[in-house]
């Protein structure tokens, strides 16, 4: 798929083809674009599709030299992404390597040929496999301390819009909503965002609709100006960002203050699509003082890909000064 398509797959399940090293399911987190370069995509991986050739060799079976770990999140050329077809079935991803493996021993059991070591291997394997009955794997259950931070949320509804209300009374629109949210169902715990119409998805890809009164729980921090400030920075421009920030001895620890204005804007207005100004962060240490003024410019698009401009200007107590900027399509 191009860059375009991808963009609307952020958030769906895809394929990452890896060749001899194994396809595999993930889950498209984000498209990373630079001039004149192919695209990149951060996707989380979910199961696998196609083993590694070299898993299984020699009478040997090694799962542990697979190119991607269970819920791994990894960086992938584009060309080797292409969209999941609707119907997959959703394994996790020690069950995905199991039906491989139990794929592969039905056909040498039909027809073995000079593979009745292999088999033999294959046969051990699925009589271990046997031994442990396959459920479905439990989400992450968030943990005591987890909660501390959360804030509590219960859900509404008025005329098919939904929203969230806290014990202040404190309203949390939903549509649009890039949170990421906590809630229990059936005794099991989740993690994932808002859809549409009521429902959520886990990042594991299933869905709950939920009802109103319904429970949910958010971390706090994604209120955070400079958390929200980061996440609107495309991968490329925040290493360029922090890099530049590291060569000052300064780390996100060391933020005294942040006016996302960006954010401002974004909030501020329901039909505009082009965005322009100045955030300003400021970062300091008993032996310097920096602030940071990060000029934007952003034009959104609902047929293509946004365009994208960043300039971090760095300017230090002590006279020093640092320019640093990011473009996805054109230049300034």
């Amino acid at each position: 798929m191009d860059r375009v398509q991808a963009q609307k797959a952020i958030g769906k399940k895809v394929v990452i083809n890896e060749g001899d090293e194994g396809r595999y399911i993930g889950e498209l987190l984000e498209v990373m674009t630079e001039p004149k370069r192919p695209w990149k995509g951060k996707v989380r991986i979910l199961s696998v599709l196609t083993l590694p050739q070299h898993i299984i060799s020699k009478g040997q079976i090694n799962v542990n030299k697979m190119k991607f770990k269970d819920a791994q999140v990894a960086i992938v050329t584009g060309n080797k992404i292409a969209l999941a077809p609707a119907h997959i079935h959703n394994e996790s991803f020690s069950q995905s390597i199991a039906s491989s493996l139990r794929k592969k021993y039905q056909e040498l059991k039909k027809n073995p040929g000079d593979q009745v070591e292999l088999l033999e291997t294959l046969e051990q394997y699925m009589s271990k496999l046997k031994a442990v009955k396959q459920r479905p794997d439990r989400p992450h259950k968030p943990q005591s301390h987890e909660f501390e931070k959360m804030a509590k949320y219960t859900l509404q509804s008025n005329d098919s819009s939904f929203y969230f209300i806290n014990d202040y009374g404190e309203i949390l629109p939903l549509s649009g909503s890039t949170f990421e949210f906590a809630w229990n169902h059936h005794s099991s715990w989740y993690k994932g965002r808002y859809e549409a119409n009521g429902v959520f998805v886990s990042h594991e890809g299933q869905r709950f609709t939920a009802k109103e009164g319904d429970v949910f729980y958010m971390d706090e921090q994604q209120f955070n100006p400079y958390f929200i400030w980061k996440n609107e920075l495309e991968p490329a421009a925040l290493s360029a960002f922090h890099n530049s920030l590291q060569a000052f001895g300064m780390t996100d620890e060391d933020l005294s203050h942040c006016h996302n204005a960006l954010l401002n804007q974004l909030l501020g207005s329901q039909n505009t699509q082009s965005f322009k100004g100045v955030s300003f962060l400021t970062f300091s240490s008993p032996e310097l003082y920096v602030l940071v003024q990060h000029h934007f410019d952003r034009t959104l698009y609902k047929d293509k890909e946004d365009q994208i401009y960043d300039r971090f200007e760095f300017t230090t107590d002590k006279g020093q000064r640092s320019v640093v900027f990011y473009s996805n399509a054109f230049s300034k």
